[in-house]
């Protein structure tokens, strides 16, 4: 929130959803959407500082091109990692909770069945979405109710965003000025060493 100038409010509202392109700019995450050529003639077209010839440039923004991908792949393969050991979890869970609650020919017997397995179902489904598909299996087993999966799930993704320190890829090359996270965290250091004096 602090880094784009956005509410935590708007931050909470993207239920920390994955956005390209003029999505991820409709989300205030991205202050815009151009080509690599747009680019190109933008950084060569510059003064001073941020004057560079047309190959630094094509260099900078490939590296920069292939360390995005990178991220994107590394978190694609844990989340798909992740959700596979879920599903074979829930597998597991699911046929347990159909021995346990169909063993008898009693209708009332394949009612609860049923309504067991579609509150399973949308636990899943509410820990999917959320991007915390290991939380599931413990929410079933714990025999949660739908309401109080919300709050586990919620809980759950606030702790883990405290826990998560803010990475920031503005430098200086990105706007030819001092990096503001840098000015910023050194303004704060200079406070904290004057109040211990």
């Amino acid at each position: 929130a602090r880094n784009r100038s956005m509410t935590q409010a708007a931050v909470i509202a993207t239920q920390s959803g994955f956005y390209m392109g003029a999505a991820a700019v409709d989300a205030g995450l991205a202050d815009g959407v151009q080509t690599a050529g747009d680019i190109i003639k933008k950084m060569s077209s510059s003064k001073g500082d941020m004057a560079m010839n047309l190959n630094e440039v094509k260099d900078f923004i490939t590296q920069a091109l292939a360390e995005s991908f990178a991220e994107v792949k590394t978190m694609i393969e844990k989340q798909s990692v992740a959700l596979t050991e879920q599903s074979r979890a829930l597998e597991g869970i699911e046929a347990r909770l159909m021995n346990e609650l169909l063993p008898s020919n009693d209708p009332s017997d394949a009612t609860d069945a049923n309504s067991a397995a579609t509150i399973a179902g949308d636990i899943v489904e509410m820990c999917s979405t959320s991007g915390m598909p290991e939380l599931a299996g413990t929410i079933i087993r714990d025999g949660l109710t739908l309401n109080e999966a919300k709050s586990a799930i919620l809980d759950a993704k606030a702790k883990a965003a405290a826990e998560t320190p803010i990475i920031s890829t503005v430098g200086p090359l990105a706007s030819g000025e001092i990096n503001p996270l840098l000015a910023d965290a050194k303004k704060r250091a200079e406070k904290q060493g004057a109040g211990n004096r």
